[in-house]
């Protein structure tokens, strides 16, 4: 049914602001566009030990406190996707993360207004403006 199954990490500051990657040339999905930290759930994996590998690999991270946000059908050019969205909030400073990146060639974090002047695949912006609505209402309680 679903051309690709997806587990993705979404870091979020208290600055109202969001952690994304930058895909490199090489890159199987996406070339050259920004986009999430995550990849393809396999075989029989949960979403949740999928999102925990996939974080693992591309930041060596060891991910305990992530919790899933919310589940989408998303229509691509090449079929279905079923992504699993989780939120986490980041524990360590930019300047660590990118010393720990091992997938894609830049990561920046990134205000609702600054993530609509990149270059991302157009589906992604519906999680974009969800995503940032529910940072600033749980931002707001604290």
């Amino acid at each position: 049914m679903y051309k690709r199954r997806i587990a993705i990490l979404i870091f979020y500051n208290p600055h109202e602001e969001i952690l994304l990657q930058h895909r490199d040339a090489n890159a199987s999905y996406y070339p050259g566009y920004w986009g999430f930290f995550g990849g393809g759930i396999e075989g029989n994996e949960t979403p949740e030990e999928a999102v925990i590998r996939e974080i693992s690999e591309e930041l060596q991270i060891k991910l305990s406190n992530a919790r899933l946000f919310k589940r989408y059908e998303i229509q691509e050019e090449d079929g279905l996707c079923e992504r699993f969205v989780f939120l986490s909030p980041i524990k360590e400073s930019l300047e660590v993360l990118k010393s720990k990146q091992q997938e894609g060639d830049d990561i920046g974090l990134f205000s609702l207004e600054a993530t609509q002047l990149l270059k991302t695949v157009p589906t992604v912006k519906i999680i974009f403006d969800e995503v940032f609505d529910y940072i600033r209402k749980m931002e707001g309680n604290e």
